[in-house]
């Protein structure tokens, strides 16, 4: 009995390992991510349990990832933070590089959608990660939808948009789009992908220009 769940345990581990490389991958290609920037100060904004950073400091990429998401508890020495992008728990310009993956539109939700003001809750997340962010460094997002066939994405991706233009225009950022190819968005119950229903995936990436 105790090899059984000895066996178990020993599969669950590896599951976990293979789940976590997958997650760091998709981290990487999505966030176009580069090996220099490993070296930088990294905020993951709605990241879970800390996946990526965890994989990222096994494998000795970087010791400098914080994690926040609002399921988290707490645990400031292993980086881990508990809090919403509205109200990020950190002083003023201190992260070379704020990412979020795979997280939006609930990371600008919080759960609240439909109760509060779409655009507040847009320009208050994108003003708090530039507060945290240094002068020149990046947020970069993704993967993120027009909602051309996800329609509940397109109100906040065109807030979004509403919100960058206008910092932009202020002279207070620069961004950019970078389309990642399409990806299904509707599976049957086998878990298949139906057909027609691929949507173009978007990486927007927003360079701070002014202290803000």
């Amino acid at each position: 009995m105790g090899n059984k769940f000895e066996d178990f345990r020993s599969h669950e581990a590896e599951n976990e390992k293979r789940d976590q490389e997958e997650l760091f991958q998709s981290y990487f290609y999505d966030l176009a991510l580069s090996p220099e920037d490993f070296g930088k100060l990294i905020l993951d904004v709605g990241g879970g349990r800390g996946g990526f950073a965890s994989w990222a400091r096994e494998h000795n990429l970087s010791d400098d990832i914080y994690t926040l998401d609002p399921e988290l508890k707490t645990d400031e020495k292993n980086k881990l933070f508990a809090g919403r992008v509205e109200e990020l728990p950190f002083q003023n310009e201190v992260f070379d590089l704020v990412v979020s993956h795979a997280s939006i539109p609930q990371l600008f939700s919080g759960g609240r959608y439909e109760e509060l003001d779409k655009k507040q809750l847009v320009e208050s997340a994108v003003n708090e990660m530039l507060r945290v962010l240094r002068t020149e460094g990046e947020i970069r997002l993704a993967p993120l939808s027009r909602g051309e066939i996800q329609n509940w994405h397109r109100p906040v991706w065109e807030v979004l948009r509403t919100v960058l233009d206008k910092l932009q225009e202020d002279g207070l950022i620069t961004s950019e789009e970078e389309t990642l190819g399409k990806a299904p968005t509707r599976f049957n119950k086998n878990g298949e992908a139906i057909e027609g229903s691929e949507e173009e995936k978007i990486l927007i990436k927003i360079k701070k220009m002014h202290g803000k």
